[in-house]
């Protein structure tokens, strides 16, 4: 007897191979048997007749770390069809965290108003603590380099000393021993940003001993775009390391047309043998805390440094002459402090002139009363990129979004939180056709898998673990927008992780049945 049939969907096996109509057949967390199951007894079937039945989603890029222990459920990621993410990006996870450095990271957390005791300092501390709590969605583990840099040498802005380097390389190679899967970077912020090419080579090696990924944040993703994706390039043929280039976009209009050459790089070190691949999101704005577009020599010292900082005219003075943010193309999306919650959806130079300041001055006195923790939205990218990414056979789809909890109603963030991977499928591969569905879902589900080497997942097969999504392709589409930005998508039916129903005809039932996935630990 089956737990549960799966009868007469369409099945896109994650493969890039046509449909085909069967039934699935799934005992406990696993798929037991693809065919024809009409005469076989089972618990619970769902008719799928005229419905897609693919491979769960695995969101490749996704910041769901900080915001589990208060959306363990994970409803806005869950909602799109995601059934895996993968963690820990740009530069940033909550491990490892050194006893002496406990301050630094408390301070961080603070920033993004995450408000959690601290209480391990491993990563196996860290997936133990998620893993007894339950979560939502699969959870794959990347080990942050800036948080890497921070326990050895802080907010330094400097190059790391080869004793510096080899102190990193140690806990790497502890953080690989306890599971993770790779090491992303975020070498547009600090303290990431102070790295130089050989640190960031040096670690790749130890993220090649162990088949690991190198997942970058570019260090330009504006007017040396293609000179930071050959820097990505130059790491993974020295190291010998898998590259993934983290949301690939050109910032700015004057940068606008750069994605095709860039995929041109990508796709020149792939025949030449590098195993390198990209992930974006469909949406031509950008999400990132405000501090992070001022230079990089401010955040030296860290987040207090840069407040104190932004409090001297000389300072000021010094960020005005290089500034080349065009501020009217960045909206604030989310403050703490009650008496700035009109400025909310404002653009900088609206709220420069309410105020009588200029944008430098604005953007500082701003941070100064928020403590660094603005939110901003940037709308910086141009939809011909968006869609010369979205046909690249080997771009992945990553919402680089958070959990979020579902009280959260006047969420003013992003909405790709709550639309990235329905808004692909339903703008770009129904309405657009920029790729066909069949390879839009192996690009969502087989591609990201066989990359990171995340065991029997990705694709519908017999014995693989039963992460299923079931939705209608002539509906699916995101809802929200960023001046509605929590809504749930339309069109997904199912949504099975490990075999339990997690989303039953469009609603969620806020199941933990998620895994913590280990490398070389879970197969």
């Amino acid at each position: 007897m089956y737990d549960l049939v799966i009868e007469r969907g369409k099945i896109f096996d994650g493969t890039g191979k046509d449909y085909y109509i069967k039934d699935i057949g799934i005992k406990g967390e696993k798929i037991i048997k693809i065919g024809k199951l009409k005469n076989d007894t089972a618990k619970k079937r769902i008719d799928a007749k005229g419905y897609t039945v693919s491979p769960g989603f695995i969101d490749i890029h996704s910041h769901s770390d900080f915001g589990l222990f208060f959306a363990p459920y994970e409803s806005n990621k869950i909602m799109q069809g995601i059934t895996t993410e993968v963690t820990g990006h740009c530069g940033y996870s909550m491990f490892p965290i050194l006893k002496e450095r406990i301050s630094i990271f408390k301070t961080l957390m603070e920033a993004d108003n995450i408000n959690v005791d601290i209480n391990w300092s491993s990563a196996s501390d860290f997936l133990d603590k998620l893993e007894k709590k339950g979560i939502g969605v699969n959870f794959v583990p990347l080990v942050g380099h800036g948080s890497i840099r921070m326990n050895v040498m802080g907010f330094e802005a400097r190059s790391a000393t080869e004793d510096e380097i080899e102190k990193m390389k140690v806990l790497l190679e502890n953080a690989f021993k306890q599971g993770v899967f790779g090491l992303s970077t975020g070498l547009g912020y600090a303290p990431g940003s102070f790295s130089n090419t050989h640190e960031l080579i040096e670690l790749s090696k130890v993220i090649a001993k162990y088949n690991g990924i190198y997942a970058t944040h570019l260090r330009d993703q504006g007017d040396n775009l293609l000179k930071s994706v050959n820097e990505a390039i130059k790491i993974g043929k020295k190291s010998k390391a898998s590259i993934d280039i983290s949301h690939l976009k050109a910032s700015g209009k004057n940068n606008w047309g750069k994605v095709k050459n860039a995929i041109k790089l990508i796709e020149e070190a792939r025949e030449e043998g590098l195993n390198i691949i990209c992930d974006f999101y469909p949406y031509i704005a950008a999400n990132n805390p405000m501090s992070a577009l001022l230079p990089k020599w401010v955040h030296e010292g860290g987040s207090n440094r840069l407040l104190e900082r932004l409090k001297t005219k000389d300072i000021r003075d010094k960020i005005k002459k290089e500034d080349k943010v065009d501020w009217s193309k960045i909206i604030i999306a989310q403050v703490k402090n009650e008496k700035n919650k009109s400025f909310e959806g404002k653009r900088i130079t609206e709220i420069a002139n309410i105020l009588k300041k200029d944008n430098i001055d604005t953007v500082s006195d701003l941070l100064i009363k928020e403590k660094g923790g603005i939110s901003v939205i940037c709308i910086v990218m141009c939809e011909d990129d968006v869609k010369d990414v979205s046909k690249y056979p080997f771009a992945a789809i990553g919402s680089d979004a958070i959990a979020l909890p579902d009280h959260l109603k006047d969420f003013n963030g992003h909405p790709r939180n709550f639309g990235t991977f329905p808004r692909f499928l339903g703008k770009y591969v129904r309405e657009e056709k920029v790729t066909t569905l069949k390879d839009a879902i192996r690009r969502m589900t087989s591609l990201p898998a066989q990359f990171l080497d995340i065991k029997n997942r990705g694709i519908l097969k017999e014995n693989n673990f039963a992460d299923i999504v079931i939705f209608n392709e002539n509906e699916i589409i995101d809802k929200n927008t960023f001046d509605t930005p929590f809504k749930y998508p339309e069109g997904m039916e199912y949504v099975i992780i490990n075999g339990q129903i997690q989303v039953e005809k469009g609603k969620h039932k806020k199941i933990s049945c998620g895994k913590i996935l280990r490398k070389n630990v879970n197969i």
